[in-house]
């Protein structure tokens, strides 16, 4: 199975590169936002990926609204593709323009790789670390799953199996996460497998007496889980 770094998505090796303590918690989310308003939102996350320059940690102004500032800024790091990694911050006005930017309401980590407009619909991924990530900060700010169909997948270093609201598997399947005394008992195709298959065999083992847990993706309201 999957180590949990594994389980995340693969700029988790971010995490190599902080030096965090025992109650950090580092996760991802990655988000389908169908239909032009995700045609619109790539155009201005693209465009903010254009404002940074070579100067690194220099956040750059990507707009202003409900009473926040939404930044960029660039900096180095030997694990992105490009040497170079993307921060998104929310700021309230006040901390931002006294310069308060270790202040910040919600940031994250994206990389242009980690957009991607398919089939008219926008897919973005990002990373956090012991925060809200900017991406869905903006989405409950503006109230977007209000105006379009709005699909997520979320999960975390104190929530491996994580949630989603995409319960017909439409862009996010769910799976069954599990730690396993007896790894050599879990079926070599197990990833493969429908989750309710996977959870009956994790059932059945620690019926056994088998040393197993497990968990496996929760189904969330869109409201409740932006609300």
């Amino acid at each position: 199975m999957p180590s949990i770094i594994s389980q995340l998505t693969a700029k988790n090796k971010i995490i190599n590169e902080l030096k965090i303590s025992n109650m950090s918690n580092y996760g991802s989310n990655s988000f389908v936002i169908e239909g032009a308003v995700g045609i619109e939102m790539y155009k201005k996350i693209s465009k903010a990926f254009d404002i940074c320059v070579d100067e690194v940690h220099t956040p750059y102004e990507i707009g202003r609204l409900n009473g926040k500032v939404y930044t960029i800024e660039m900096s180095k790091s030997k694990y992105s593709i490009d040497d170079r990694e993307y921060i998104f911050s929310v700021y309230n006005i006040e901390d931002y323009e006294n310069k308060h930017f270790g202040l910040s309401l919600a940031y994250s980590w994206i990389h242009p790789t980690d957009i991607e407009l398919k089939d008219g619909n926008l897919h973005i991924s990002e990373s956090w670390l012991n925060s809200v990530g900017a991406v869905e900060y903006y989405i409950r700010d503006v109230k977007l799953h209000k105006q379009t169909n709005v699909y997520f997948e979320t999960n975390c270093e104190a929530d491996i199996a994580g949630a989603t609201n995409d319960s017909e598997g439409k862009y996010f399947e769910r799976y069954c996460y599990y730690e396993c005394e007896c790894d050599t008992m879990i079926p070599e195709n197990f990833n493969d497998l429908p989750v309710d298959e996977q959870l009956l065999i994790c059932k059945l083992l620690k019926d056994k007496g088998i040393g197993i847990e497990y968990d496996a993706t929760r189904i969330i309201e869109t409201d409740k889980f932006f609300g």
